[in-house]
């Protein structure tokens, strides 16, 4: 590949970089490639930013190649997608940003012409992007676009030359210059009390990414999460063009129509905007008159990071490798001796505050209470695990997928207008930090399943009811436990024969995996996906540290998850 390599800093300035990433992209690229540069700009806030830079149709190309250099044009979108356009016949259609294929471009095969100019390219996709920047993983098998190409008349710019006349819509881009050249964003949205910002993660060009950001908040959540989100941006909200104009200290984000101009909800429009563009303020206009929003906060939607343990000796706190004793709920564990336990810390006040849910040696559910007797809240035989949102409210299921129940911070029932659909039976599930996704591993006939569902509530808090389940990925074997490890991010433990493996997928992005101690059983994370602990069956301790688990602690029997609660 005849490459000339540019690097260039906004502003002229030259930097030395180190090409790994990007030369594995293109080092398999055949000779006919139309890419010609590789260039790394360091935009504001020092992220750099890697665009392949295409060329034009050589003269003279047959029709395969023409398909072959047209697929490498379109990974710039510079110009929407100029250079990739001269590859179309004049009357041809075709809307790049529909969607975005990743492939290996390996297994990237391109067919000879027929005659009458038909070329096929065959794709494994690893993933899709759609228009709104929606990745979902793909089903493994080959898929075929099909290109129908034409030689241009006499008297035409490009006389003799082949061009294409019809291509599929979106692009295809090889896996590595894919991550390297779009950038994961979290749309921020609200849970329906507006105590949270929810994150909704799409994909956009590095290039385009806070204007593309700023269309697609104003557009909405995707339809995955909209259920259970809110948006304080009013419909009918419109963008000038050039709308969002970022330097090294400031961010202005300018409309053309808004409907609003209460103080409170500019305000919460303001965290959105900021918390979706990583922007540490952003000021807002409508035409040149600039907007006087309130301050806004929201809960941070982290829980505390101290864990806490039982053993045969009573509670530890776990703090890195540190294990202290600890009194918290000693009458209530030494009589129950529970087996599962979910502790809660509150961000307000209540004349009762709870502390702790679990389950007891005889598989009742407790609330227990830090200044009252414990009360059953469920008492049923088989219960698994139970879970707390950040409302207080508590979810409690036996396999079975229609006994999901929910007991109110008052210890009173809540009828769920819909429940738990399309599974077999429930192994474990959890509710978000922000309360506005219910993960479960579960089984769909004899095949062990991960997803989650959004949770539907009113403004007050209260659950009404569960979504369409979102599928994540189908496990191996059998699913032994699952957790939130961040406010996107479901961890995993399954078990295929004799290997254990701990599993990361991320709502809208990447998965990741590797082999977890054989004997694994539980699961908990705290508020990043490198905080994740395991409890074997022994009684064992594990904490993670980059791709394998690391021995922390002997002789625990129970590792409580931890739910921070609104009251």
């Amino acid at each position: 590949m005849s490459t000339r390599h540019a690097l260039r800093r906004r502003g002229g300035v030259i930097v030395a970089l180190v090409f790994a990433l990007v030369l594995s992209a293109c080092g398999a690229m055949p000779t006919s490639s139309s890419v010609q540069a590789v260039s790394l700009d360091q935009p504001v806030g020092g992220e750099e930013q890697i665009e392949v830079q295409a060329s034009d149709p050589v003269k003279g190309s047959d029709p395969d190649r023409i398909v072959r250099d047209f697929i490498q044009a379109a990974t710039s979108p510079r110009g929407d997608f100029a250079t990739a356009r001269k590859f179309l016949a004049p009357d041809a259609t075709w809307q790049p940003n529909q969607s975005v294929t990743i492939d290996s471009f390996s297994e990237r095969e391109v067919s000879e012409a027929a005659e009458d100019g038909a070329v096929t390219v065959t794709v494994k996709p690893v993933a899709v992007v759609d228009e709104e920047g929606v990745y979902r993983q793909a089903a493994p098998q080959p898929i075929v676009l099909p290109f129908q190409l034409e030689q241009q008349p006499a008297g035409s710019p490009d006389a003799g030359e082949w061009r294409i006349t019809s291509a599929p819509d979106g692009i295809v881009m090889e896996s590595n210059l894919f991550y390297a050249s779009y950038q994961s964003t979290s749309l921020m949205f609200f849970d329906p009390t507006f105590h949270y910002l929810v994150p909704d993660q799409r994909y956009f060009p590095k290039l385009a990414a806070p204007e593309r950001t700023v269309a697609a908040l104003l557009r909405g959540p995707s339809a995955d999460i909209a259920p259970a989100v809110r948006t304080a941006i009013p419909d009918g909200t419109t963008l000038q063009d050039g709308s969002v104009v970022q330097t090294d200290s400031s961010t202005t984000v300018s409309f053309t129509e808004l409907s609003t101009d209460d103080s409170r909800t500019l305000g919460l429009m303001k965290l959105q905007l900021e918390r979706s563009l990583g922007a540490s303020s952003v000021t807002m206009t409508v035409g040149a008159t600039a907007l006087s929003p309130a301050p806004q906060t929201v809960d941070a939607g982290t829980v505390d990071s101290t864990l806490f343990a039982l053993t045969a000796n009573g509670g530890v706190t776990v703090s890195g490798n540190s294990l202290t004793p600890s009194d918290l709920l000693a009458d209530d564990i030494r009589e129950t001796v529970p087996n599962a336990l979910v502790l809660i810390s509150g961000t307000g006040t209540s004349t009762a505050p709870a502390v702790a849910v679990g389950r007891g040696q005889d598989g009742t559910v407790y609330r227990y209470t830090d200044d009252a007797d414990r009360v059953v809240l469920d008492n049923r035989p088989g219960l698994i695990e139970p879970t707390v949102d950040p409302e207080g409210f508590v979810w409690t299921s036996t396999a079975d997928p229609s006994s999901l129940k929910v007991s109110s911070p008052q210890d009173q029932e809540i009828t769920l207008e819909t429940g738990v659909t399309e599974l077999t039976s429930v192994q474990a599930m959890q509710v978000s930090r922000d309360g506005t996704r219910l993960a479960v591993l579960g089984t769909e006939g004899s095949s062990a399943i991960l997803g989650w569902f959004p949770v539907l509530r009113g403004s007050d808090g209260k659950p009404s009811g569960l979504g369409e389940f979102k599928r994540l990925r189908d496990l191996g074997g059998i699913g032994l436990d699952v957790a939130w490890l961040d406010s996107l991010t479901i961890g995993v433990l399954s078990r295929e024969g004799t290997d254990t493996w701990f599993g990361s997928d991320s709502i809208g992005g990447i998965r990741d995996g590797f082999r977890a101690p054989e004997d694994a059983l539980h699961l908990s994370g705290v508020n990043r996906t490198a905080n994740v602990r395991l409890l074997s069956s022994d009684g064992t301790l594990y904490s993670r540290r980059n791709s394998v688990f690391q021995k922390v602690a002997d002789g625990i029997s129970v590792l409580a998850n931890v739910q921070t609660v609104i009251r």
